[in-house]
């Protein structure tokens, strides 16, 4: 967890950059067309699973497996494993994560990021979207040459995320120990599956989304830090919170399948799984609480699911 102190500080100065920009960046936000975020709120009231990361889920026979919501981030107070995960992690007979990552599937991932003619982001971006874009994509590292022919939903997946993180994420992390423990990995996705959940939206939402980004980016980034302070304290409830706390026609759209298909999707290939004893998955947590969620899936297949670190 970091230190309350540097978490206050982390906020100042992002609500400061936010303030900045919305006092000498007027002429920026003109160009880009900037439009307000538009706040909404989100009834966690009636959530019947609103804690804890690691789940034990029971099946209707009895056989004892384990589901964790994790992050997509690098983050060290992400990645540190309490002693019961790693020990859950080891003892299990296999472990499912999103998509098996390998060589091939991390070149795939890059092959599916750029535009086949090499004018993704050039093509797509009115001058100033693309202009601020590329801006904001040399602190990932990403040089301009890279980023005009990257597709638009590559551009607003990668600034969606904090710069910086050099190491594997959490999901990585995982399957890394779970083949050290000589545990078979297996996917519930393709790579296709999940990278279509983006490639196959309009140009126009694509852009959308973009431009939601690049235009509240220094607040998005602050989101993320409540996100990462919600996710550590196993808070279920306040990560899907504020997860959904904003939405835009175009977000709606993309939460329809990266959330709520996808759910049905994988909780369909999981309950045959986890009637196998020692099962273990890992998904990103969004998938875990609400209406549709896993656990709630779960639960009314007959499975009995119960948070074991809260």
């Amino acid at each position: 967890m970091r230190r309350p102190e540097c978490t206050a500080l982390y906020r100042g100065i992002a609500a400061l950059v936010v303030a900045l920009l919305g006092l000498a960046g007027s002429a920026l936000a003109d160009d880009l067309r900037c439009s307000p975020r538009v706040e909404r709120a989100v009834d966690v009231g009636a959530l019947r699973h609103r804690a804890g990361l690691l789940w034990e889920v029971e099946s209707p026979d009895g056989a004892i497996g384990h589901l964790l919501g994790t992050i997509h981030l690098a983050l060290p107070e992400v990645t540190a494993l309490s002693p019961q995960l790693r020990e859950t992690l080891a003892s299990g007979n296999s472990f499912g994560m999103e998509v098996q990552f390998d060589a091939e599937a991390l070149a795939g991932v890059a092959a599916a990021m750029r535009a086949p003619d090499g004018e993704g982001l050039r093509r797509d971006a009115d001058p100033a979207l693309y202009a601020r874009a590329v801006e904001l994509l040399a602190a990932y590292g990403i040089d301009e040459a890279t980023a005009a022919g990257l597709r638009t939903w590559a551009v607003y997946t990668t600034l969606s995320l904090p710069p910086g993180q050099t190491a594997l994420p959490l999901d990585l992390q995982l399957m890394l120990r779970a083949q050290a423990a000589k545990v078979p990995v297996f996917g519930i996705e393709t790579l296709a599956e999940q990278t279509a959940l983006f490639a196959d939206l309009p140009t126009a939402d694509q852009v959308a989304l973009l431009r939601e980004t690049v235009c509240h980016y220094a607040a998005q980034q602050a989101d993320m830090e409540r996100l990462v302070d919600a996710y550590v304290a196993g808070d279920l409830a306040g990560l899907y919170s504020e997860a959904l706390r904003y939405e835009t026609p175009a977000q709606r759209r993309l939460l329809a399948n990266l959330l709520d298909a996808r759910n049905a999707r994988m909780a369909e290939r999981l309950l045959p799984r986890f009637a196998t004893p020692g099962t273990f998955v890992a998904v990103g947590a969004l998938h875990l609480p609400g209406p549709g969620g896993l656990l709630e899936r779960l639960h009314e297949a007959g499975f009995r699911v119960r948070a074991i670190d809260r």
